[in-house]
């Protein structure tokens, strides 16, 4: 798994295109290119993979800043509502930020879907109902 974490493949096609396999966080995307603009063709990230990818990166120490924050089952959840290749990267990035958020925001914002302002948004509203109800206990 972890080769494969940010292994990228370059070939050539019949027609003269270049087509691009990457692995952004849970998600398998191929993307290609007509031109000067990269389309994306296939987003690809199942049930299986998702829990994979994450038992993985689990034993790894990757989610404990996460954790903190969010169950399995909600880290999992997160991953589910990537829709393409620039969200997959940006929940990755997401969950497994050590909390200096470094990168995590380094993704381009016109190819996320709109689901990722509901995701980003209920982070951000844990970590706020988090940090009010740590305040009132001391």
């Amino acid at each position: 798994m972890k080769e494969l974490e940010s292994k990228t493949v370059v070939g050539e096609c019949v027609c003269p295109r270049e087509y691009e396999i990457t692995i952004r966080g849970a998600a398998v995307v191929i993307t290609m290119d007509p031109s000067s603009s990269v389309e994306e063709l296939l987003f690809h990230q199942s049930d299986k993979r998702i829990e994979a990818a994450v038992n993985y990166w689990e034993k790894q120490g990757e989610y404990e800043y996460s954790h903190m924050f969010f169950d399995r089952e909600q880290i999992i959840d997160m991953y589910k509502c990537a829709e393409n290749g620039t969200d997959a990267e940006f929940i990755d990035d997401l969950l497994r930020t050590d909390g200096t958020y470094k990168e995590v925001f380094d993704v381009d914002p016109d190819k996320m879907s709109s689901k990722m302002t509901m995701v980003f948004g209920q982070y951000g509203n844990t970590l706020a109902s988090l940090a009010y109800l740590f305040g009132k206990l001391l």
